[in-house]
């Protein structure tokens, strides 16, 4: 897979698993409903499916990356194609942070996006197994500047977190 003319293979100990496949990117912007206003901090964004699909259709966006190679070739690929133009003939503003959304201060994110509690901005992600859910208690923690969330998370993540109380399945979610 390649990010500015550089290869990358995911490596498991990221849990990376990279967005390739055309339809599933435009439904999940679709699902998403970027608003030209919209703040979006995004986690993950790996080679940036998500990240290029938003670009002009949001007002600002903040990309964490773990993958402190991926973050720098997705900066360097950014910078190079330019801004994209959104509704207006305003642009993107974009910043790619190589860090671990584990040891990040969110709320500084946030902050640094614009949100605050009358301008909550949106969270996209494409979580891994491992993270999942201390992302998303994390994630919730930060309401009201939070509007809403939208993660991709593996199926097992899912199913315990619309599980009943006392099932086998219920976690901490």
């Amino acid at each position: 897979m390649q990010t500015g003319g550089v290869r990358f293979r995911p490596r498991r100990r990221f849990g990376q698993n990279f967005l390739v496949n055309r339809g599933a990117i435009a439904g999940i912007v679709e699902a998403f409903g970027p608003d030209p206003e919209d703040l979006v901090l995004e986690i993950g964004p790996g080679r940036g499916a998500l990240t290029r699909a938003l670009l002009g259709r949001v007002r600002a966006l903040v990309a964490v990356e773990i993958d402190r190679d991926l973050a720098e070739a997705l900066r360097r690929d950014l910078a190079e194609s330019g801004p994209a133009p959104a509704e207006g003939g305003a642009s993107t503003s974009v910043e790619i942070v190589a860090a671990d959304i584990l040891e990040v201060d969110i709320a500084r994110l946030l902050a640094r996006l614009g949100a605050a509690p009358g301008r909550p901005a949106r969270v996209l992600a494409n979580l891994p197994y491992n993270i999942a859910t201390a992302v998303i208690l994390r994630l919730l923690a930060q309401r009201p500047a939070v509007r809403d969330i939208l993660v991709m998370v593996q199926r097992e993540v899912a199913a315990r977190i619309l599980a009943h109380p006392g099932s086998r399945a219920y976690g901490s979610l």
